[in-house]
């Protein structure tokens, strides 16, 4: 038997997932008499290997060879999880598994019907009678934009909340920037209006 080599090595291998991805799992190798799989965390899980169920932590003996195993993995509250492990001769590979429960989602806010309105066909200036386009924003975040013609009403639904309003009016270069106001979206019936004067 192979005494037990004190040199131990580390590769950490990160797992390739997508943005928000609630699984992720780093492989520690270090030198032993025989080749096992080591899970070390998170403690209470079950953890699956070669149709063997254990509760983590927990050490897997397998043949000692260059392999890979594939381990299962189910949490308490029952999410599941399953990858492939790298396994050496002579070597215990150390896993340890982060797991990030989904968080309760927020209560949509409610939705109320409105109207954004055109009446810039009341300017006595031909020149300011114009289609008119609207853009609702919360933080930084475009909520809704909506194009309104001259003399016209346009029905709208929006989330209840604050917003910041940049309104375009069409130029012969396409829209062009008119100014930035706000509004408060509450119940249903919420007008949001603009003519020849300032309004809502």
């Amino acid at each position: 038997m192979l005494r037990l080599i004190t040199i131990v090595w580390i590769l950490v291998v990160a797992a390739p997932f997508a943005y928000a991805e609630p699984w992720s799992h780093t492989v520690e190798f270090q030198r032993t008499d025989r080749t096992t799989l080591r899970v070390v965390e998170p403690e209470g899980y079950q953890i699956t290997v070669n149709g063997k169920t254990e509760a983590a932590p927990v050490v897997f003996s397998l043949p000692n060879a260059d392999s890979y195993v594939t381990m299962g993995v189910r949490s308490p509250a029952g999410a599941t999880w399953e990858r492939k492990i790298e396994v050496k001769a002579w070597t215990q590979s150390i896993v340890r598994i982060q797991h990030t429960a989904d968080a309760p989602r927020p209560a949509a806010k409610p939705a109320f019907m409105g109207i954004v309105v055109n009446t810039t066909h009341l300017c006595r200036a031909a020149a300011d009678r114009r289609d008119m386009r609207v853009e609702f924003l919360r933080d930084a975040d475009l909520v809704r934009a909506i194009e309104v013609g001259v003399r016209t009403r346009v029905d709208a639904e929006l989330p209840a909340g604050e917003y910041r309003v940049r309104r375009y009016f069409r130029g012969a270069g396409g829209w062009e920037f008119a100014a930035v106001d706000s509004t408060s979206v509450g119940k249903d019936g919420w007008i949001y209006q603009w003519g020849c004067s300032a309004g809502k």
